[in-house]
Parts: structure tokens; sequence; C-alpha cells
């Protein structure tokens, strides 16, 4: 028999098992040295009719280690060699994720090669950030990425592919909390370099890469689903430029932090016929 009345639905972040410390000791987070992060969030929304809302979002990437300030307990990071440098201080990064209900809590945990940052609302799972050792070295190479043009030169790397992976799942709930609705959607950014230069592949999508396929339509989703490169060496097709369709397709198995997927999609380009772009990736964060 369905439960007309099941319980209120509690986030899906799992607590740390590790034991909680006072404080982190970040003198092993050595300058060139990659640590994986997971950061996961839960937002819960409570209407005037006391149905619900629920967003959870998940964040991996790798990070190489600048920096640290012991004192003040705080490290400088560079995203994958390509980005500007980040400053993270773990026990205030999430001060401004505000409890909806009951009180505050930040607690630490660490091991010899891991640290984790996690928020509570009246012992509640909120947010969470788990760092993970990955290397004494500085590691940009977490895959291959294969891509062919109609017009231009193809794209095959040999292991020198980074990439950031961020999925959103949204839910609404009842009163009595059940679930009516979902909606997922995911972000996959791949770097690596192309003709000499710089190079970037992003897919926003309606899907996540552990599920089966997604869209890449941009004119169907408004703009919010597509496919879009940044290069410099071919400025006609490169951001702002988006997919006006295509699809990307995930391999059986995938998870978030392990994935393999195919895609082909379409690029508008003024003055000139559409370019028809295809090709693979995998692309392992962990």
């Amino acid at each position: 028999m369905t439960d007309l009345n099941p319980a209120p639905v509690e986030p899906p972040i799992v607590a740390p098992e590790t034991p909680p410390t006072f404080e982190l000791d970040l003198s092993n987070l050595n300058n060139g040295s990659t640590w994986i992060e997971t950061q996961q969030l839960y937002v819960k929304t409570v209407l005037a009719d006391s149905s619900y809302n629920t967003v959870e979002t998940k964040v991996i990437r790798p990070l190489i280690i600048e920096s640290t300030n012991t004192e003040l307990a705080n490290f400088t990071a560079d995203y994958c060699g390509f980005e500007g440098i980040l400053e993270i201080a773990p026990t205030a990064m999430f001060d401004t994720v505000q409890c909806s209900e009951g009180e505050g809590e930040t607690v630490l945990t660490q091991q010899e090669d891991s640290f984790s940052v996690t928020k509570l609302c009246d012992g509640v799972v909120v947010a969470k950030s788990e760092f993970k050792k990955h290397s004494d070295d500085s590691v940009t190479r977490f895959g291959n990425l294969e891509l062919t043009f109609d017009n231009y030169p193809e794209l095959k790397t040999d292991n020198n592919l980074c990439g950031l992976v961020a999925t959103s799942t949204a839910k609404a709930f009842t009163a009595n909390n059940v679930e009516i609705d979902q909606s997922v959607s995911s972000a996959i950014r791949l770097l690596t370099e192309y003709e000499g230069s710089p190079f970037e592949l992003f897919f926003s999508t309606d899907t996540a890469p552990n599920r089966l396929f997604g869209s890449l339509d941009s004119f169907m989703s408004g703009g919010a689903y597509h496919a879009k490169l940044t290069t410099e060496v071919y400025p006609e097709i490169s951001d702002p430029v988006k997919s006006s369709s295509g699809t990307i397709i995930f391999e059986f198995g995938n998870t978030l932090s392990n994935i393999n997927a195919d895609f082909r999609f379409t690029l508008p380009v003024s003055n000139a016929p559409s370019e028809q772009v295809e090709g693979k990736f995998e692309l392992i964060i962990e």
C-alpha cells in the first residue's frame, strides 16, 4: 500500500564518518600538490501552502595548491592551470549558507590525505566540501578529448584534458512530502589546448552524466542547454556562439567523477554554412 503521508525528505548529503576536529592542519597541503574537491549544497524552500522545493548541487574539480597560510588556515589554488588563483578559507567557506530552520553548526574532519568541511542545520547536513589528495605533483591530465569539424583541423588529446563537473537536481513536493516534479541539469567544462592555444569545450544539458543522453539544443531550450567552444584561434566559432542543436550521449555505468560520452552538435557561423562538430571524451576526476 502506498504511504499517503511519507516522512519529510532529508538532504541526500551524507555526514562525514571521521570524528570531528577543532581545527584543520593544512601543513600537508604542499605547494604544487593536486587535490580533488567535491562540494555539495542543499537548499530547501518552504512555500506558503507548506509545499516545498529542494535543490541539490554537486561540483567536482581538481585543485593545484599554490600557497598555504597555516596561521590563517587558508590556501590559494589553481584550477586546471587555466584559471586565476582561487583563495579558499575552509572554515569560512559556508558562512553564507543560511539555515532556514534551526541552528547552524560547522564540523571539521581530517585524515592524513583528506579533510572536509560540513555545515549542519539542527543536525541536518546542508553543505559539505571534501578535499582528497590526488598527487604530490601538479596534475592537469584527467582524460582525453577527440573533436572533428567540417572545416577546421581536428583536435585529439593524448591524456591532456582537465575539467569540472557540476550537477543540479531540483524537486517539488506537496505539503505531505509527496514528490510531484523533478528536473536535472549538468554543466561540464573540458580544458586543453588546440592549435597551440588554450581551448575549452563547455556543455550545459538537461541530464546528469550518470544518465543516458541530453539535449544541446539551444533553440528549443531558450539557450539553457547548449555546447560552446572557447578558442582564440577561430573566433568565428568561439563563445558566445552556441550550438543551435545537438545531443550528448553518456556511456552506461558513468559516475559523476568518471565520465565517457559521445556528442554531436551544430554551430551557426556568420556568413557561412553551419559547422558540424562531433567527438567523444573521457574525464576521470578521482
